[in-house]
């Protein structure tokens, strides 16, 4: 009956148009089906041949079948369920495309327009690269849009369920594994970042994918596997900059697991095809090594900048207390961090979990997992209890100490914090077997009943709650996301004007969503001009948000016969647009040519001015701001570009490219404190005594003016 109303409510769903909400209900009644078929076959095999003459042939037949592959439908009405909980609604919820999540879909658009574009990109202070391959075919397919981009990140997390069965299957038993998939797939933190597109959900699932050619290779020892394992954990390496915290711990583990397990005739085999699997490894990781090993690639400058903002470690309370204080510090910041999981929800503004002081975990996971810990420990010895009290406990090492990305970091340990919450429901479980027919159902009703509560919760608090809050709308830019839409949906290519003072035009969502409209900040914020001067002579767009959708009946004054646009989110008007088709004109268009040498020109005054002000800081300071002769973009990341020293001085727009275009155009700076250089892409030729040595971070662009310090 439940199938039956799913697959009406699909249709209808349908019928409107939502097709992803009506594919996430019709994966539920095809769940719901197989359940019901299963229990009509237990019913047939208790109830004897009468009851089996009651029901139609190929209801038999089809059952029949799927008893035969019971453990198959098992884990397909698990990753089903699962697959309801990513793939619901996935471009409205959550509603808007945040910056990290529009750097992924940038780099996809990237490798359309480039094809190879190596093995690390820049983008949110430098990643590797295999985002970047993964989104570009679904880009291709289905078109820039939100559920395109996260599309490929909801499958990659959706795979992991299935995985994780099938390495707690060969580790440990039917039940654990048949628990802990279950926790898996309704975990409020996995499939949250499963309906993200960020490239932290990529890792759990290769983990638990080395892991599974891993435990396939420790039950039969076929050298195969182990190369499967190795290949893999190496291809980890281009999937997210802190997976190779997991190479650390599987490293630890597969060494305990040696000292326990392989001594004496058993151990030069083993030996030999755990070499086998390290140099495969080594070998497919290798083309990033060799990125690595190049210096002037700068590859730790992320972990560093991550160190020096959002570090405990690095604050000044830390580094200028006593030992007392810092031990205070770190104590005070392990509690937040676990009470974030456990106990009180911390406010994450980067990825917007933790909303409205909800914890990822219930308080009966966290209940499950403090008892899973403790059996586990008791039974330390036993291979898979082993290994996921080492990953739970060494992963989460990169995040517990930061002061941001509270949860995208530790991802890599939700499968095994899972499987640990999972031993006590499993134990309880199997134990009903022995008791009489009537407590061995209410036993395992008991364990029916828990999960359903967590999956409640789970579902409740993000659906429920996240949805709706202020933290979802403020991380995922939703006004942003929703002006820039409306841009991309207006007829041809109007030109923009752009008044915000959260976002710059050149925003990454922005670029992402529309990205042939060319456009200018107007903004006090980001704006080099402040009027509402525009050119008529092409269609033209003013984008509005707060807090300047009141400026709205001046611009309608200024320019009367425009086509009014409120963007409303919930009943509230979150962007306002107004479109102003070009006026027809007997006097010639500005030539193209013309126009860009003055923005030449605008670009040669801007570095001239900027060398100036860097001759006054170096006057007053001794030396110029030093980036460690590493060249970094011109006051775009206020927390790590040196220039922005000069921000005060010179303003925000100094360093705003005319064309504010930062794909083609922009300035960047370099210096070693006793010199420096600065650079700018021009649209015209550049003569050769304008010019310096190639860069290679400004490979991508063209026509580089150089201006050095001088001598």
């Amino acid at each position: 009956m439940v199938a039956v109303v799913l697959v009406l409510v699909g249709a209808s769903l349908l019928i409107k148009g939502e097709a992803t909400s009506a594919l996430a209900v019709l994966a539920a009644a095809l769940a719901f089906a197989l359940i019901a078929i299963v229990a009509a076959e237990d019913r047939l095999r208790e109830g004897g041949p009468a009851q089996t003459r009651d029901l139609s042939f190929h209801v038999r037949s089809v059952s029949s079948l799927l008893i035969r592959n019971e453990e198959i439908v098992i884990v397909a009405a698990i990753t089903l369920g699962a697959g309801v909980l990513r793939f619901w609604a996935l471009g409205d919820i959550p509603f808007g495309v945040h910056g990290d999540e529009a750097h992924a879909g940038l780099d996809g658009m990237r490798v359309l327009r480039e094809g190879w574009i190596g093995v690390y990109t820049p983008s949110a202070l430098g990643q590797p690269a295999g985002h970047a391959y993964l989104t570009a075919p679904f880009l291709e397919v289905f078109g820039i849009s939100a559920f395109s981009l996260r599309l490929p990140f909801a499958l990659v997390g959706l795979a992991a369920v299935p995985l994780a069965y099938a390495v707690f299957r060969l580790q440990a038993n039917r039940t654990v594994a048949t628990i802990a998939a279950i926790l898996l797939a309704t975990s409020l933190w996995h499939f949250h970042f499963s309906r993200v597109a960020h490239w932290s959900i990529t890792y759990p699932t290769v983990e638990l994918l080395v892991l599974l050619f891993w435990a396939m290779g420790m039950r039969d020892g076929r050298w195969r596997w182990f190369i499967l394992a190795g290949a893999t954990l190496g291809f980890g390496m281009y999937t997210y900059n802190v997976y190779p915290i997991f190479v650390i711990a599987f490293a630890i583990w597969v060494a305990l697991y040696t000292l326990l397990s392989r001594r004496g005739d058993k151990f030069r085999p083993w030996a030999m095809r755990v070499t086998a699997a390290a140099a495969v490894s080594v070998l497919v990781a290798m083309p990033l090594f060799l990125y690595i090993a190049d210096g002037s690639n700068h590859y730790f400058e992320h972990y560093n900048q991550y160190y020096e903002h959002f570090s405990v470690l690095a604050t000044d309370a830390f580094e200028q207390g006593d030992t007392g204080e810092r031990i205070d510090i770190v104590t005070n910041q392990i509690e937040k961090w676990v009470g974030a999981y456990g106990w009180k929800g911390m406010q994450d503004y980067t990825d917007g979990a933790g909303a409205n002081g909800e914890p990822i975990f219930d308080k009966l996971t966290v209940a499950l997992l403090v008892s899973g810990v403790a059996y586990a420990v008791w039974n330390w010895r036993k291979t898979p209890h082993l290994m996921a009290l080492l990953f739970f406990l060494i992963i989460p090492l990169t995040s517990v100490l930061q002061i941001n990305s509270h949860y995208r970091g530790p991802l890599g340990a939700a499968p095994f914090v899972l499987f640990l919450a999972a031993l006590p429901l499993a134990w309880f479980w199997q134990r009903s077997g022995s008791a009489a027919r009537t407590v061995q159902w209410a036993m395992r009703l008991g364990v029916v009943a828990v999960l359903g509560f967590i999956t409640y919760t789970s579902v409740h608090t993000y659906f429920g709650k996240w949805d709706d809050s202020g933290n979802f709308r403020f991380v995922y830019t939703e006004e942003m996301s929703a002006a820039s839409e409306y841009l991309s949906d207006l007829p041809g290519e109007p030109y923009a004007y752009f008044l915000s003072d959260r976002w710059s035009y050149d925003y990454e969502t922005r670029r992402f969503l529309a990205p042939d409209n060319p456009g200018e900040d107007r903004s006090v914020k980001f704006g080099k001009r402040q009027d509402f001067e525009i050119d008529r002579t092409r269609d033209s767009v003013f984008l509005l948000l707060p807090p300047y959708m009141e400026k709205l009946e001046a611009i309608k004054s200024a320019y009367p016969g425009g086509i009014e646009h409120h963007g409303f989110r919930e009943e509230r008007t979150i962007f306002i647009g107004y479109f102003l088709p070009a006026e027809v004109s007997g006097e010639p268009r500005p030539d193209p040519g013309t126009v860009a040498l003055e923005r030449d020109g605008n670009r040669r005054s801007e570095l001239a001015a900027i060398a100036s002000a860097l001759a006054t800081y170096r006057d007053a300071n001794g030396a110029y701001p030093s980036t460690e002769g590493r060249i970094q973009s011109a006051c775009v990341y206020r927390a790590i570009d040196k220039l922005c020293v000069l921000e005060p001085e010179l303003g925000a727009d100094a360093f705003v490219d005319p064309r504010n275009d930062t794909d083609r155009f922009g300035y960047w700076y370099k210096s070693d404190g006793t010199t420096f250089a600065l650079f700018a892409s021009m649209e015209s030729a550049v003569p050769p005594g304008d010019t310096c040595p190639p860069e290679d971070h400004l490979r991508r662009v063209s026509n580089v003016l150089c201006l050095r310090s001088p001598d």
